[in-house]
């Protein structure tokens, strides 16, 4: 059964009335910008296959588009007063496929550590499958928090190091991707216990 709307109010900080709002919008411009950043993930794996020469251009200013739909999705969201649980769910999984694809096509055309791709599918599996969880058992989304975010933002600047070449900084952000890719998973695991625990019946 559903957690019921006060239970949720109480642990979300906010009314039970926006997040019945939430639940119902679906079709915003906050969601369109997120899946724009899926239909140009083809594009610029694509491009990343090209002759490093040839393919820096369109490589750069399609990982620029979507990193720019990343930030402005949640501005829209919030300023627009789109927030919603369709978004919650749509965001986080065009990031997923956005990283993990890029993350396999940099290992094998830009010589990205191939336990980068391997640490971050196998966290990103598991978010998904407690994810599934989550909603089965108390109908609520896992909401982001910062470090998720952080950790995006890094994997994204690793991206642009490998693709651009600048090797001295590609290490420290490869090891420091990794860390938060650990504790985002570690972050999140806590939060969706937590929420198990307050929310599930006993």
């Amino acid at each position: 059964m559903p957690a019921d709307w006060r239970k949720r109010s109480e642990i979300l900080g906010q009314s039970p009335a926006e997040l019945l709002a939430q639940r119902r919008r679906i079709f915003t411009i906050s969601n369109g910008i997120s899946l724009l950043r899926v239909v140009a993930l083809p594009f610029a794996l694509h491009s990343l296959t090209l002759p490093a020469d040839e393919g820096l251009v369109p490589t750069v200013s399609l990982l620029a588009f979507m990193a720019l739909t990343d930030l402005l999705d949640g501005f829209v969201a919030r300023r627009l007063h789109q927030v919603s649980d369709a978004g919650r769910v749509i965001d986080p999984l065009a990031d997923k496929l956005c990283i993990g694809m890029g993350t396999i096509w940099l290992t094998i055309y830009r010589d990205l550590p191939f336990w980068i791709p391997a640490l971050v599918i196998s966290r990103d599996i598991l978010l998904i499958t407690g994810g599934i969880v989550l909603v089965r058992r108390t109908d609520l989304v896992l909401p982001s928090n910062l470090l998720g975010r952080l950790t995006t933002v890094t994997l994204a600047l690793t991206f642009f190091s490998y693709v651009i070449g600048w090797r001295w900084s590609q290490r420290a952000l490869v090891y420091t991707s990794g860390a938060l890719v650990v504790a985002s998973f570690l972050v999140y695991l806590r939060i969706g216990w937590h929420i198990l625990r307050r929310l599930e019946p006993h």
